[in-house]
């Protein structure tokens, strides 16, 4: 078990992988924080209510899907896409929980009267503007943008010969791409496109949830083989189709958790789970929570 200190700490296991670079591990003084999760558990009580004074946050989600609230919205951000918060927003993760996935995050940190080093007072002040008055917060993060991401990273644990030198040029790199993504402004921001054959393999699943169902069948309602309904989904979805399966038990296991009081182990078996050990297994991996602590937490109102 790993522990890192924050607000709340986090304990990690070894499924459960975290990299981040802040105070003096930090390359660049004006970098208040750049890292990178890779979750194979979903973490509870991790991203609780929050807001930072002076900093923008940005989430750049590479695999997975993780869901953020800001004021009373939610927004679900996916594989190949990205995610602002604002200084002074406040925000977390919906349930205060991160689910299983991979992504980069940052703080961004704009000096108040002068310009960020290496750069002019005006270019300072676009990329400012451009981040403030973006009219969308959820939006497609181009390649460059993830590129310029591992780049940053990769200066702050390689510890090369001119590494700040180098990792400036890429924190440079990746405010213009930042802004780049979030602009023209006032245009809609890019959907993530999903084909018409995972959008009918996905209206199957969701039709037949309540059944057991070899892949196959979710293949043939998509017009694809086995192995191109994976690859969609993989490009598409950023999961693989049994893995969209599951998400999708373990949301209903919830709504029937929630709303009703049919025993773990008959919801277990009405989803196609072999074992109530094994749901259970499943469910705390997705929601950081046992069904039955999560059906505790919700007739206390916490859920």
């Amino acid at each position: 078990m790993k522990h890192i200190h924050g607000q709340p700490d986090w304990y990690l296991t070894d499924r459960q992988r975290h990299e981040s670079y802040e105070g003096s591990r930090r390359l660049l003084r004006e970098l208040p924080l750049v890292g990178r999760i890779h979750l194979l558990d979903a973490l509870p009580n991790s991203l609780i209510l929050h807001s930072h004074r002076d900093i923008f946050e940005v989430h750049c989600v590479l695999r997975g899907v993780q869901s953020f609230w800001v004021g009373k919205k939610t927004f679900q951000v996916g594989a190949g896409m990205a995610f602002l918060t604002r200084p002074g927003e406040m925000h977390g993760g919906v349930n205060d929980s991160l689910s299983p996935g991979e992504w980069y995050w940052i703080h961004i940190r704009f000096p108040r009267k002068e310009a960020l080093p290496g750069l002019t007072p005006a270019d300072t002040e676009h990329i400012r503007k451009a981040l403030e008055t973006a009219p969308h917060r959820l939006f497609q993060a181009s390649q460059a943008l993830r590129n310029a991401f591992s780049r940053l990273l990769e200066e702050h644990h390689a510890i090369l010969p001119f590494g700040e030198l180098m990792a400036r040029l890429a924190y440079h790199e990746l405010l213009v791409c930042l802004a780049r993504d979030l602009i023209p402004a006032g245009q809609e921001p890019r959907q993530h496109f999903v084909t018409y054959a995972v959008r009918q393999a996905v209206r199957w699943i969701d039709q037949h949830l309540m059944e057991s169902f070899p892949m196959s069948s979710v293949a043939v309602a998509a017009g694809l083989s086995e192995s191109g309904l994976r690859r969609r989904f993989h490009d598409e979805l950023g999961k693989s189709p049994a893995e969209y399966v599951t998400q999708q038990r373990i949301e209903r296991a919830k709504q029937l958790l929630r709303e009703t009081s049919r025993p773990v182990t008959d919801i277990a078996f009405s989803l196609g789970f072999n074992s109530s050990p094994y749901f259970g297994a499943v469910f705390k991996r997705q929601t950081g929570h046992t069904p039955s602590q999560f059906r505790e937490l919700c007739a206390k109102g916490i859920r």
